[in-house]
């Protein structure tokens, strides 16, 4: 009997670690994807406007 009390015991917190690993990796991958949203600095926007023209940037 204390065999599969012991068993039971390990599950259950294996169980817990394998849920907090993957709440955090899904809160990780929710976070980065936060983050690839922003606005694209001034200074990439005048290159990519003057490769629309054509003109040479220097």
């Amino acid at each position: 009997m204390e065999n599969k009390v012991k068993v039971h015991k390990n599950k259950k917190k294996l169980l817990i670690v394998f849920l907090i690993v993957l709440f955090t990796t899904v809160y990780l991958i929710w976070y980065g994807e936060l983050r690839t949203n922003r606005e694209v600095p001034k200074r990439a926007k005048l290159v990519i406007n003057l490769l629309m023209r054509g003109d040479s940037y220097q």
